[in-house]
């Protein structure tokens, strides 16, 4: 039987994870249409390319909150339509709702296809992916790429379980950048998911 990882977050997750997905959101909302065919720091992948991808991710997870069996496995294609905007947000609140009605999730088991987490590590993976890919959508966008530390900490926690050697040989993150290790919590989220902050002054 595979070990149950967790990342020991508590029922506060389900918050944090709201504040990091109303923070893409918030994003999302302001880019104009041409934004979204921009190239991103994600190899290959435009900003509707990783919206859809945060939008599978939450979706998958909201699912799991509702009682879906496992293994949870993600929704492929387009999610958010011709509005991403709209369609980003319904997934969202969606998931977030799915959360709040439904606290015994966060001490279930969820299976996925890399793993075993308890509910609220699975939460916490959902919120890793928001933190991230909301400042992949920022660089690509040449939008505020501003990051919450205190979020930035929660998804660290998260990092230590995902982004291993092996994930990292198997293609699914970045090979690791250094960090000073009295940097900030984002600056070290960051290089840990190989992510190098843009040089020079932001687009506007």
């Amino acid at each position: 039987m595979e070990t149950v990882r967790t990342a020991q977050l508590g029922p506060g997750i389900v918050d944090q994870l709201s504040e990091a997905l109303g923070s893409a959101a918030a994003l999302i909302d302001g880019l104009p249409q041409a934004a979204f065919t921009a190239a991103t720091p994600c190899g290959g992948w435009r900003v509707i390319d990783v919206v859809n991808h945060l939008a599978g991710v939450t979706e998958k997870f909201g699912r799991f909150a509702a009682g879906a069996p496992s293994p949870i496995r993600q929704r492929r294609g387009d999610l958010v339509g011709t509005q991403p905007a709209e369609g980003f947000r319904e997934l969202a609140d969606a998931a977030l709702g799915a959360w709040r009605e439904h606290p015994e999730a966060l001490s279930a088991e969820c299976v996925l296809s890399f793993g075993s987490f308890d509910g609220a590590t699975a939460a916490g993976i959902n919120l890793f992916d928001a933190v991230v890919h909301r400042w992949d959508i920022a660089v690509g966008a040449g939008a505020d790429t501003e990051m919450s530390e205190e979020l930035a900490g929660v998804a660290l926690r998260v990092a230590h379980l995902l982004v291993t050697d092996e994930a990292r040989r198997s293609g699914q993150y970045a090979t690791a950048l250094d960090a000073q290790a009295d940097a900030s919590a984002s600056a070290r989220l960051l290089a840990a998911a190989g992510r190098q902050p843009p040089r020079g002054p932001r687009a506007p």
